[in-house]
């Protein structure tokens, strides 16, 4: 959803292999409907406030990503 934390993988010098493990987290912004095949992804960064674009996210786990009912409106 929309403003949700996400990680996605960090690629230095656009080479997937270089830096494996590491991640950038930041918050799903929309999607880029003009690169690639597949759905790709934008994604406001933490560390530098940039959007880049992004074909694999995952969900940052954490409590502001858990969605809970109200008990009381049941």
């Amino acid at each position: 959803m929309f403003w949700d934390i996400v990680c996605c993988a960090r690629y230095a010098n656009k080479q997937p292999s270089s830096q494996k493990g590491q991640e950038i987290q930041g918050r799903f912004v929309g999607f880029a409907f003009d690169v690639g095949y597949a759905p790709t992804f934008l994604l406001l960064t933490d560390n530098t406030r940039k959007v880049i674009k992004r074909s694999v996210l995952r969900l940052a786990e954490g409590p502001e990503n858990e969605v809970r009912l109200d008990q009381n409106n049941l």
